[in-house]
C-alpha cells in the first residue's frame, strides 16, 4: 500500500491551496462553458489547468526534487487559462482567470525558489 508522507513545508502548502483552488475554480468554468462553440479555448486551457495542478499536489505534498519543474509547468498552463478565460464576461470565467493567476504566481514561487 503507498504511504502518503505529508512533509511539505509553509511554501509548498501555500502553492497546494493555491492548486486545489484553482483546479476547484477551472472544473466549475469547464462546466459552465462546455458544449459552447465559442468557449472551445476555455475548455481547453481547463482541461490542461485541471490536468496539471492536480499533478502536482502529490509531488508538492511529498516534497519531491521534481516539485520545481512540475510547478514551472503549471504556472505555464494556469498563465494560459488565466488570460483565455480572462477574455471572457462570464462569472464562472472570471473566477478561474483570477485562481489561475493565483496558481501561476504561487507555483513560479516554487519553481524559482528551486
Amino acid at each position: 500500500m503507498y504511504a502518503h508522507a505529508t512533509t511539505a513545508g509553509p511554501r509548498h502548502q501555500d502553492c497546494i491551496d493555491a492548486c486545489s483552488a484553482c483546479l476547484s475554480a477551472c472544473a466549475f468554468c469547464l462546466d459552465a462553458c462546455a458544449g459552447r462553440e465559442d468557449m472551445v479555448a476555455c475548455v481547453r486551457t481547463c482541461r490542461d489547468c485541471i490536468a496539471i495542478c492536480g499533478a502536482c499536489q502529490e509531488p508538492l505534498s511529498a516534497d519531491s526534487d521534481l516539485s520545481a519543474k512540475l510547478c514551472a509547468l503549471c504556472a505555464e498552463a494556469c498563465e494560459r487559462c488565466a488570460e483565455e478565460c480572462g477574455k471572457r464576461d462570464h462569472e464562472a470565467c472570471r473566477r478561474c482567470a483570477g485562481a489561475a493567476t493565483r496558481c501561476a504566481k504561487a507555483c513560479r514561487a516554487v519553481a524559482q525558489a528551486a
